[in-house]
């Protein structure tokens, strides 16, 4: 009551009630509530908990798609630029072989770029996810649902590991 006052100036209203049934039917209290003179609704907690439940599972569902999505385009992008890349690099390694390179040192020297780009684009994606990720879950937010906005740092290294793990997959079969 003390802050309501400093907030709002005026005095507080006691106009909400908290009420555990202990087994009451919840219908009955409704219909006898609703001869009370100022009653305007009652709330079943059971049903908010299920809704949000519902939320969450659906919400639950998109954060798996889109994670199985972001892979399979991070896989296509890989394969396409390691592709790319090694067809690129096929004179200069050609001309390296005939100049007495051997195998390995062509090879450490054309997954050098790879490995140093795909080691680039995890440290920039972990920003942009960051932000990305703060932005859709202010977009999802509703009145009766907030989340948590705080980042585990695990999730950050399991990203980014899953990353260097697609990279070093789709480098070693170009």
């Amino acid at each position: 009551p003390d802050s309501y006052r400093e907030v709002f100036g005026t005095e507080a209203k006691q106009n909400c009630f908290l009420v555990k049934l202990n087994g009451a039917d919840f219908q009955e209290l409704k219909r006898a509530l609703r001869t009370v003179p100022g009653f305007l609704s009652l709330k079943d907690a059971a049903a908010g908990r299920e809704s949000v439940q519902t939320t969450a599972r659906a919400l639950n569902l998109l954060i798996v798609l889109m994670i199985a999505m972001a892979g399979m385009m991070a896989c296509f992008i890989l394969v396409n630029l390691s592709g790319s890349y090694m067809n690129h690099k096929k004179k200069e390694l050609t001309v390296m072989r005939i100049n007495g390179f051997s195998v390995g040192e062509c090879i450490r020297y054309a997954a050098t770029e790879l490995v140093v780009t795909g080691v680039i684009g995890i440290l920039l994606g972990i920003p942009a996810g960051l932000g990305l990720g703060y932005v859709v879950i202010r977009a999802t937010e509703q009145s009766f649902l907030q989340m948590d906005r705080t980042v585990d740092p695990r999730t950050v290294l399991f990203s980014a590991l899953i990353t260097a793990g697609f990279s070093l997959i789709i480098n070693v079969l170009a």
